[in-house]
Parts: structure tokens; sequence; C-alpha cells
């Protein structure tokens, strides 16, 4: 299995562009997304982090003895998901999502986030244009 993709060192080269406006999509599920955005916050222009995550990883349902495998890496663990792990890991990805978006806050970034169940439409046409994106 080959490493999963790093989001630094895919935005290295990009980063040294001019100016405009940067969407960034990503789960961010990167050991470096910090300094990948920091890069990019780096730059001049606009950044917006459009932070997707799936509906399972929202709110997972799975229950009891499973194995989790990273779809990037291969990986596996194997964990029993009762009530408990399911708080803990909802109280976990809550944590880490305000600190990703208090991130992107220090360093001028727009940050929304999105769940990839939403409809293209709704998240342009709805989401976006709430938050002053898109006009």
């Amino acid at each position: 299995m080959h490493a999963p993709p790093d989001l630094d060192q895919s935005l290295a080269s990009f980063t040294s562009r001019t100016g405009g406006l940067v969407v960034l999509v990503s789960d961010l599920l990167s050991p470096s997304w910090d300094k990948a955005l920091g890069r990019l916050a780096s730059r001049p222009g606009e950044v917006v982090v459009l932070h997707t995550l799936s509906p399972q990883e929202l709110h997972p349902t799975l229950g009891g003895d499973v194995r989790l495998i990273d779809r990037e890496s291969g990986a596996a663990v194997s964990v029993t998901l009762n009530n408990d792990a399911i708080r803990l890991y909802g109280q976990r990805l809550d944590e880490w999502r305000r600190t990703v978006e208090s991130f992107c806050g220090r360093h001028g970034m727009g940050y929304v986030p999105i769940d990839t169940a939403t409809p293209v439409e709704t998240l342009v046409f709805d989401v976006l244009r709430r938050r002053g994106i898109v006009h």
C-alpha cells in the first residue's frame, strides 16, 4: 500500500501562484492540515475552506465490534462502537472542527463545514450564499 496523499505537499506547488480566490474542498484528514492551511493563508488573495465530512463520519451508526479501514492508507483498526465510544467520537469530532474553524478565523480564511450528503445546488445557492461566499 502506498502512503496517503499529504495535503501540505499537494498544495506546495499551487501556493506559488499569486492572488485570486482559492476554494479548498477537503476532509482535512491529513496530519499536516494546519501546515497546509497556513501555506494557503500566506499567499495573496481570499481563501475559503469547505470542510467536507460524510454523514457516516458526522453521525456514525455502526455498533459492536468493527474493523475500520482508512480508504487512503489502507490502515485498519479494530474498535468496539458502543454508545460511549460514539459519544466520545462525537465530542472529539466537534472539538477538532472548532479547532479548524478557529485556525481559519485567525488566519483570515473562510470556513464552511459541509456534509457530503448536501446537494451541490443547496451548497452553492443556499449555504455559500448565506455565508457571503457567493453572491
